[in-house]
């Protein structure tokens, strides 16, 4: 399958420091529903957070994909985080989303695929961080009730010099979906940050696709209908 780049972005993030880089930029196909206005706005957020957005070159399956991610953010309640990373893919029918958020659901929920996790984790993570896979936990897979489809997954990165955790949460609606990684430096993120930044993706999806219809702006054909 076509991993989402959240977890190598959050690797990034967690030992690097926060970065807002976005793949090169691509132009979307003709039609294309906005997705722009389907991700996580700067206005969901506390304001002065750093921004990076870009469309991007979609995996397999995909018609579009759009990259946007903060760094020195902070919710409206006041959580400090040290980066959302959120990817949104649109793909050509309802069925190839739904098989490729069970995909998701597979590698996010197995050993075998927290496996390959860890292992790309510490490979984005550079020579330098020193990560092994040991210091790499996989917390308990469970859905958030947002959207047709839902889960959440806490990774949390143990090291000698710091303990930091992201959420990675990804959903659903009809042919879009939704990855994003929430980075913290505390051990425990509460549940309510994950699923409010869902929740306002999953808002902003649901009103643009009403607007516009799944592949374009008169319907599931494009322009004609």
């Amino acid at each position: 399958m076509n991993r989402p780049r959240c977890l190598a972005a959050a690797a990034t993030i967690l030992l690097l420091g926060a970065s807002v880089a976005v793949a090169q930029a691509v132009v979307p196909p003709a039609g294309t529903p906005d997705l722009t206005q389907m991700t996580l706005q700067p206005s969901d957020l506390a304001p002065g957070a750093q921004v990076a957005s870009a469309y991007a070159k979609p995996p397999k399956q995909m018609i579009a994909e759009y990259d946007r991610n903060f760094a020195h953010v902070a919710t409206t309640d006041g959580v400090a985080l040290k980066g959302i990373d959120t990817q949104l893919l649109l793909a050509d029918t309802t069925a190839a989303a739904s098989g490729f958020f069970t995909e998701l659901r597979t590698v996010y929920g197995s050993k075998a695929g927290h496996l390959l996790l860890a292992a790309e984790i510490a490979k984005s993570a550079g020579k330098a961080a020193h990560l092994k896979l040991k210091q790499i936990h996989f917390g308990k897979l469970h859905g958030i009730g947002v959207g047709a489809a839902s889960l959440l997954v806490s990774i949390t990165i143990r090291t000698k010099a710091v303990t930091l955790v992201s959420d990675v949460v990804a959903l659903r609606i009809g042919a879009v979906i939704a990855n994003l990684t929430i980075v913290a430096g505390k051990p425990r993120l509460a549940a309510s940050v994950p699923s409010a930044i869902a929740s306002a993706i999953a808002g902003h999806i649901t009103t643009v696709l009403a607007a516009t219809g799944p592949t374009g702006p008169t319907g599931a054909t494009g322009a004609t209908g």
